[in-house]
């Protein structure tokens, strides 16, 4: 990407100088402005704050149940099943005027599971298995 940035071509800057701050202003203005981008940054900043640590203490969480490396497979392809198993869902479904509602819907229910996987007491359990 380094060379590839080097090799663009150059364009004209302002006279002026940018502020790095009010450019961040700006931004967050915007984004303030529009209600989709601002329930879509705060989706995206909660889950990655609050749930995507799970992918790091996933080796401790299936340890602590009694599981070897084959159940770590096991929960990262049950992930992997419920994340594309939502695509398909929401591909088929395609509400657009609900999309809002929708993309909050599934960050609670992604927090509920992230609850519920927590707390189980089976490893078979918190992967959605009987």
């Amino acid at each position: 990407m380094f060379i590839a940035t080097l090799l663009l071509p150059r364009r004209g800057s302002s006279p002026e100088q940018r502020s790095v701050i009010r450019e961040l202003a700006t931004g967050f203005r915007f984004i303030r402005g529009h209600r989709v981008l601002l329930v879509l940054m705060v989706l995206t900043f909660s889950n990655m704050l609050m749930g995507f640590g799970w992918i790091g203490l996933l080796h401790a969480y299936v340890d602590q149940l009694g599981g070897g490396v084959r159940e770590v497979g096991f929960v990262f392809s049950s992930a992997g099943i419920g994340a594309l198993s939502g695509i398909v869902v929401e591909g088929r479904l395609s509400l657009r005027r609900y999309a809002e509602r929708l993309m909050l819907g599934a960050a609670a229910a992604f927090s509920a599971t992230m609850l519920f996987v927590a707390n189980s007491p089976s490893l078979w359990l918190g992967m959605g298995w009987r």
